[in-house]
């Protein structure tokens, strides 16, 4: 027995000094991050006021809690479909680069199993769905997305949600900066499907 968990000990120790250096944390760093990131997320589309937020649209008066799914879609995105959303927005030769890194990360993790451990926000009107709602409109009201997609430096990133505004879903993009230690939105475009 004492044989099997030395052996059971230096395999795991061999396999740790074949990893990259870093490799494990990024991991826990990534989802604190892509957490800070949703959260961000989710609380400026609770406080957005604008004619074309889909919660305004849909709901009469304030919005009061955002129910937030946090099992992630795992469709990929296509390229296209993003670079159409964002272009009639005028972008500097900076912000191309940067939008181009973002979308390339966030296609590439859209297809992944990856999910948000333990995604539990301070705010509590952001509930965390366990399971969907059919609520008198007949219409599951639960927000879900994709986990973020970064640029290169880590301090710019995009995300996608699917916002139910009635049967139909509007998808939504929304680009963040970090400054300060704190994400901000920067932009947000909003396509609605009818």
């Amino acid at each position: 027995m004492i044989q099997r968990y030395r052996l059971l000990v230096s395999l795991v120790l061999c396999v740790a000094c074949v990893v990259p250096p870093g490799f494990a944390q990024e991991s826990v760093v990534s989802a604190n991050r892509d957490a800070e990131v949703l959260e961000a997320v989710l609380f400026h589309l609770l406080h957005d006021r604008a004619r074309n937020n889909p919660l305004q649209h849909r709901n009469v008066g304030l919005v009061t809690e955002i129910r937030f799914d946090p099992q992630l879609q795992t469709f990929r995105h296509d390229l296209s479909d993003i670079q159409r959303q964002f272009a009639s927005l005028p972008l500097s030769g900076e912000e191309r680069a940067l939008f181009e890194e973002m979308v390339v990360n966030l296609i590439e993790r859209s297809g992944t199993q990856e999910r948000l451990p333990d995604f539990h926000p301070p705010d509590p009107r952001l509930v965390v769905a366990k399971e969907l709602s059919l609520p008198v409109q007949g219409y599951d009201e639960t927000v879900t997305g994709w986990l973020p997609g970064y640029s290169s430096q880590g301090d710019h990133a995009m995300v996608k949600l699917l916002i139910p505004w009635s049967v139909h879903v509007v998808e939504a993009t929304y680009w963040l900066s970090k400054s300060d230690g704190h994400w901000k939105v920067e932009r947000r475009k909003f396509t609605y499907y009818v």
